[in-house]
């Protein structure tokens, strides 16, 4: 229930219906540096989208579900993404919700240094950027997809390659 608060707060701080206390965030108008980026999104068709995990819940917010965001997250110090493994829709992650769809990258200017150096910068295009936001869109919708299965083997993460590859139970093991 906390991230409701959370999000309410972004999308209006003059409410003051919650307060917002982080550890040095000094970003409170993300939904004014959001503009641009909807503004993008409506008018290019984008219907699947990843980012980390509170820019990915205050796009699906802002876009009332309309476009699906998928939160990953950054494996540090590696240049490396893989599946948000907390209040994420598992169905999100099948193969099948995403195949033949417009599916975009949605990473702050901040993160795109790194991002850089990761193997999925290698396939993706980058589509948009402003003073806060880049937005990267890739050729096939699946490319996503196979780069965090591949992340998520490394990685170990256990409950993602359990719903996505079944036959790997023992080897997450």
């Amino acid at each position: 229930m906390n991230g409701v608060f959370v999000n309410l707060y972004f999308i209006n701080p003059n409410a003051k219906l919650v307060s917002y206390t982080s550890s040095g965030n000094t970003e409170m108008d993300t939904l004014h540096r959001m503009d641009g980026v909807l503004q993008y999104l409506d008018e290019n068709g984008c219907e699947v989208g990843y980012a980390s995990f509170w820019y990915a819940n205050l796009i699906t917010e802002l876009t009332n579900g309309r476009i699906p965001m998928i939160p990953i997250t950054r494996q540090y110090p590696d240049a490396a993404y893989t599946y948000m493994d907390w209040l994420t829709a598992k169905p999100f992650r099948e193969k099948s919700f995403i195949e033949d769809k417009n599916i975009f990258l949605l990473l702050s200017v901040d993160e795109t240094f790194v991002f850089g150096d990761s193997g999925l910068a290698a396939v993706s295009i980058p589509t948009y950027r402003d003073e806060y936001f880049q937005i990267y869109e890739f050729d096939f919708s699946t490319e996503v997809w196979e780069y965090l299965l591949e992340q998520a083997a490394l990685y170990r993460q256990r409950s993602v390659l359990e719903q996505l590859t079944p036959a790997s139970r023992i080897s997450a093991e």
